[in-house]
């Protein structure tokens, strides 16, 4: 790994989880988790996206997910989440991971997801980082489920921590 590539990704990790802002707190660069509806037993997507204000070339977040109501779907056993077309067009890599670490099933709440640099393109502001799958339980009762933003980061291209914050998404089963 190069040495840039090793200050993003350290700066990346280093950032401690917090809960995120609503809409009318968050300014700066934002990582905003969208809004989706269904009913019960189908499956709905939601899309991340980022709003920047200043340069970003890398990113990660955790998107929590009530894991008996609205989980996010399993592929391979893998999240259910695929990166934007954009991000290979920028030269980006994405990855995710159910969390916690060696969870399975209703006992993974979250998943992680990485925007690795590897080319040093800035993200676009409005630009979508990925969608995910959800399975909406056929049994979930009726109402509104959060999609929380957590342990938002990003960073510059000199690999300096940027000022994030994350905007929470949601769920409507109706």
């Amino acid at each position: 790994m190069n040495r840039s590539l090793n200050a993003i990704l350290g700066a990346l990790l280093s950032v401690p989880p917090f809960f995120a802002p609503s809409a009318a707190e968050a300014s700066g660069t934002t990582v905003t988790v969208g809004a989706t509806s269904g009913h019960r037993g189908a499956v709905v997507s939601f899309s991340v996206s980022l709003q920047v204000s200043g340069n970003i070339v890398a990113s990660q977040n955790d998107i929590g997910f009530d894991s008996s109501n609205t989980p996010i779907r399993i592929a391979s056993g893998k999240p259910d989440c695929t990166a934007s077309p954009a991000m290979s067009s920028l030269g980006k890599s994405v990855s995710f991971v159910f969390l916690p670490h060696n969870c399975s099933g209703t006992g993974c709440n979250a998943v992680r997801a990485i925007i690795n640099d590897n080319s040093g393109t800035d993200i676009p502001s409005g630009t979508t980082l990925y969608t995910c799958n959800i399975q909406i339980s056929s049994s979930a009762p009726l109402g509104i489920y959060t999609l929380t933003a957590a342990a938002v980061s990003a960073a510059a291209p000199n690999g300096a921590k940027a000022l994030v914050s994350g905007i929470n998404g949601q769920v409507t089963v109706n």
